[in-house]
């Protein structure tokens, strides 16, 4: 995940609830740059996965699936 994919992931996380602000999603990609992850086909976001650590504990933040996608695996799998 980058700051770029913000466009593209905000429908997703405004469906469920999330947050979804871009001074959110960079403070997290400033801590968590490499356990914060997107799943993509064709170009979409199918899913994505915060995970962050905190220097002593890591802990799910939140994923979250396309609705057409959910029932496969995506959720596990990111």
């Amino acid at each position: 995940m980058c700051l770029d994919d913000h466009s593209r992931l905000v429908p997703l996380w405004q469906r469920e609830g999330m947050e979804h602000d871009i001074d959110y999603l960079r403070a997290v990609l400033d801590r968590n740059p490499e356990t914060c992850f997107v799943g993509e086909e064709e170009g979409d976001i199918m899913a994505a996965a915060l995970d962050l650590f905190d220097g002593r504990r890591g802990f799910v933040q939140g994923v979250v699936v396309t609705p057409s996608r959910r029932g496969k695996g995506l959720g596990q799998q990111i």
